[in-house]
């Protein structure tokens, strides 16, 4: 995955999931990584990069 790629998800999932985690996790139960995975695999992303998109998204920005 490209640096561009990565900002284009990145801002994808904020507006896409981020935006609506009290509609999606109100209780603040559900794993994130793996939602976070799920999420990028949808949008097309190979697992491999979505698990690193998962980390990225977990460990490097305030989103997830």
């Amino acid at each position: 995955m490209t640096a561009k790629d990565k900002t284009k998800f990145e801002k994808l999932f904020e507006t896409e999931v981020d935006d609506k985690e009290q509609e999606i996790d109100p209780e603040k139960e559900l794993d994130w990584y793996a939602l976070t995975v799920g999420w990028a695999i949808g949008k097309g992303i190979k697992p491999k990069d979505a698990h690193a998109f998962s980390c990225h998204i977990r460990y490097h920005t305030n989103l997830g």
